[in-house]
């Protein structure tokens, strides 16, 4: 006996969609920026691609800014 997939909504659609633009776009902005470039910080210097060193600030910025509403979220519930 066969069982039968539901069909996916348009929702469902429109989100795969969405994941495969998102992706498209995320190739072409590593393929775009692969170009070594230096950077120093205090006493260490590193080469590293563009693509690879924005990567990594953006995830910096998103768990700073996690940590940040989290402990902003755990004061305001003490009060």
């Amino acid at each position: 006996m066969q069982t039968s997939k539901p069909a996916l909504s348009l929702w469902d659609k429109a989100k795969a969609f969405g994941m495969v633009i998102l992706l498209t776009l995320f190739m072409l902005f590593l393929f775009q920026n692969i170009q070594q470039v230096e950077v120093s910080f205090l006493f260490w210097t590193v080469s590293t691609p563009r693509a690879l060193l924005l990567l990594v600030t953006l995830s910096i910025g998103l768990i700073v800014g996690y940590l940040f509403a989290q402990t902003r979220m755990s004061s305001s519930n003490r009060q």
